[in-house]
């Protein structure tokens, strides 16, 4: 799926977007695939931000012994559907700020990683300060803006799929 440049407002919302449908066993994906399905053996989500083209986002699944891929992707289609149209609750968006914040702060903990995120401000922003405002901006992103950036970028209409089959399938 398509993703916003990396500089783009609703980068912050959909990261969290995606950290609410597959981040963790406790994403929509693996509660309703994993868990409670049995379609699916691990989910997963990437954005791949670019800071001069469009960006990427992905959803990755490895289907469950006896599952077919197509039941997997239309089960993560699904679900996606849902998430567009309900949004993220307020416990969703808490859970995934939670692990954007822990994260955000591991990374800054050492002097290459915060080099690491000065240098990122400067490239993709043009500001370096721009690593002092970062946390606050993706803390302020808000249920509706999560909804919106999925709408906009996660559509399963605009979805491509690319299937990885054992040679022996």
């Amino acid at each position: 799926m398509g993703a916003p440049l990396a500089s783009s407002a609703e980068e912050p919302a959909l990261n969290l977007a995606l950290a609410v449908l597959a981040d963790g066993s406790a994403s929509r994906l693996h509660r309703s695939l994993v868990r409670l399905g049995d379609i699916a053996n691990e989910v997963h989500s990437a954005l791949l931000p670019h800071r001069s083209a469009r960006s990427i986002s992905a959803i990755l699944g490895r289907p469950a012994d006896g599952v077919s891929i197509e039941r997997l992707d239309e089960a993560i289609l699904t679900e996606v559907s849902r998430f567009i149209e309900e949004g993220p609750t307020e416990e969703e968006l808490a859970r995934a700020a939670a692990q954007y914040e822990r994260d955000w702060l591991w990374d800054l903990a050492t002097t290459s990683g915060r080099a690491d995120a000065v240098n990122e401000a400067w490239l993709v922003h043009g500001d370096p300060e721009r690593v002092n405002t970062h946390l606050a901006d993706v803390l302020a992103v808000t249920p509706d803006d999560i909804r919106a950036a999925a709408a906009r970028w996660l559509a399963p209409t605009d979805a491509h799929r690319l299937h990885y089959l054992a040679e022996n399938s």
